[in-house]
């Protein structure tokens, strides 16, 4: 088997990581896989030495690549070959990749709710599935490393004010919607409760009915200030409460946290150096992206690690990892916290979490793992394009 993997052009280092990852798990099955970076120079001759010989498929994380054509005719069409759209969040920020007409189609989605949304699209053809990511295992001391964080939180921080730049102030009421979704709802379907939310705002509403409406722009900033808003609400909980928190990302100079002395802001880090900060720290914060029925690579990564995730809770989470972590508790903070410091100052306990999640990956939520998924998918896919064509 052949697999041709597509980088380059992403709008974050974490999906050019996770095609080496999967690359690599294919590798050790066998599978002939050949890399093509579109942003490099040569891309042409790396295209056509990629496709020398025949293909099975095509991967491509966010589905960049699936325009390329020949001639006037797609790449893929032309060549009978499958194209995989591996999605890394909302296929809603994807949709125009999603629609490029292509025969042979799979999507997959790193939430099952992000599955339900495109299948609900009829515009959008393909066969589509949920495969969550996973960790990328290369052997793990992390029992014996010594832990120099208490927390560590990796990713980026926004100022309110930058938050609120969203929407123009005749939004209000679009803020003031999100903002009580984040306190008072665990499960945020952020397409269904966008859709909840125009139907209960008149105004927007009258809009929605009566004119050209982009639900999926509207869907994408509402995406975008959720994720937002949920940081800066548990950080500014952990601060208050004297916990300590080691941050690794982008932060405004005007943000407020900076005036925190228990928030150290140690600057930018590469995506392929987290896991030596995670080995560092006791607990790994993981605020959720907008993912109610899956997982996140931040927290398989901590996990194989060694450090615990404190993390907000879904359905997925619930029934793959029943112990382990530590859930953020929106209405009831003071009972995380407790939880936070036992993890803190009790050596034993925290060791015992270790183990069953470091377990849980290794079994589970590796690479290897999720390669016997997307193989299954390919398989069961071809069965039924050739049924299709008798």
């Amino acid at each position: 088997m052949r697999v041709v993997i597509y980088l380059g052009g992403f709008m974050y280092n974490s999906a050019n990581e996770f095609s080496y990852a999967i690359g690599e798990s294919m590798m050790k099955n066998g599978i002939d896989v050949k890399y093509v970076d579109l942003l490099s120079e040569n891309r042409g001759e790396l295209l056509n030495n990629a496709f020398s010989e025949k293909v099975d498929f095509v991967l491509s994380f966010n589905g960049i690549g699936c325009d390329i054509k020949i001639g006037h005719e797609s790449l893929y069409n032309e060549l009978n070959i499958p194209f995989v759209y591996y999605l890394l969040d909302h296929p809603s920020h994807h949709k125009g990749r999603l629609m490029v007409p292509i025969n042979k189609k799979i999507i997959i989605c790193l939430d099952n709710s992000h599955a339900d949304y495109v299948e609900m699209h009829p515009e959008i053809t393909g066969i589509t599935t949920f495969i969550p990511t996973a960790a990328r295992y290369e052997g793990s001391n992390y029992l014996n490393t010594e832990k120099k964080y208490d927390i560590v939180f990796t990713g980026y921080l926004k100022t309110q004010e930058e938050l609120d730049k969203l929407f123009p102030q005749s939004m209000i009421d679009v803020k003031k919607y999100l903002d009580n979704l984040v306190l008072h709802k665990r499960d945020i379907y952020i397409d269904q409760d966008v859709i909840n939310m125009v139907k209960s705002i008149p105004d927007l509403n009258y809009v929605y009915e009566t004119t050209y409406f982009d639900m999926d722009s509207l869907i994408n900033q509402c995406d975008f200030y959720v994720r937002g808003v949920k940081r800066n609400f548990v950080i500014e909980e952990l601060l208050k409460r004297g916990l300590t928190i080691d941050f690794y990302g982008a932060i405004s100079n005007s943000h407020e946290f900076l005036n925190y002395p228990n928030l150290h802001n140690n600057g930018m880090v590469d995506y392929k150096d987290l896991d030596n900060v995670y080995a560092e720290a006791k607990i790994a914060l993981n605020i959720m992206p907008n993912f109610p029925e899956g997982g996140h690579d931040r927290l398989f990564m901590s996990m194989v690690h060694g450090a615990i995730p404190l993390t907000d809770c879904n359905v997925y989470l619930e029934q793959k990892i029943p112990q382990g972590l530590i859930y953020f508790n929106y209405p009831h903070v003071e009972e995380t916290i407790l939880e936070i410091n036992k993890v803190i100052n009790d050596d034993d306990y925290r060791k015992t979490l270790q183990v069953a999640n470091y377990n849980e990956v290794i079994e589970n939520h590796t690479w290897i793992n999720r390669l016997s998924e997307l193989l299954y998918v390919y398989k069961e896919s071809v069965a039924y394009w050739k049924d299709m064509e008798k």
